[in-house]
């Protein structure tokens, strides 16, 4: 099955072990995956175990993994979504990078996935990504804004210079103000 100790360690919350094997991360590669394709980052959010989760993401070795999917196309993020897990959900939407938009294998993004689920803790993951996609798409927005003001205000420059520049050039007085 491809599972190892520190994939036990992150199934069952150990977080004692996984610092352990942190420290020794030249021997022990903190991305290895099952033969299912999950990482530890995957199993932990099976499981809900946030402390471990939180590591995870910690650890500059393991920034790959946040969007690393499985032989099924699954993130960790998926997986969190497919079993409720509201507080691992959590953790992963306050890590810069997590991509809320991914798909499986078979076209599914974790709000779908977070639908289908029958965890009583479904319309919570729901809420939550919703929410999270939400202020995406408004920061989106106000980073375009931003770019539209900063390439009119650019434009409305140039325009000026050209109008110093002609009057210049044929030593009319400047007639439009800008």
């Amino acid at each position: 099955s491809g599972i190892t100790p520190l994939h036990l360690a992150c199934a069952y919350g150990y977080v004692e072990i996984l610092n352990l094997l942190a420290n020794t991360v030249d021997e022990v590669d903190l991305n290895r995956k099952s033969s299912l394709g999950q990482t530890p980052l995957h199993i932990a959010c099976r499981f809900g175990q946030t402390a471990i989760i939180s590591r995870l993401v910690s650890l500059s070795c393991c920034e790959k993994s946040k969007n690393m999917q499985d032989n099924a196309g699954f993130t960790p993020l998926h997986v969190a979504c497919m079993f409720g897990q509201i507080e691992a959900v959590k953790v992963l939407l306050s890590v810069s990078g997590v991509d809320l938009t991914k798909t499986s294998n078979n076209g599914k993004t974790a709000l779908t996935l977070a639908g289908e689920s029958t965890s009583k803790d479904s319309p919570l993951v729901i809420k939550a990504i919703t929410t999270a996609l939400q202020d995406q798409e408004a920061k989106a927005r106000q980073e375009r804004e931003k770019e539209h003001t900063k390439i009119a205000h650019n434009k409305a420059k140039k325009a000026k210079r050209l109008a110093r520049e002609a009057a210049a050039a044929t030593g009319q007085p400047e007639t439009h103000r800008y």
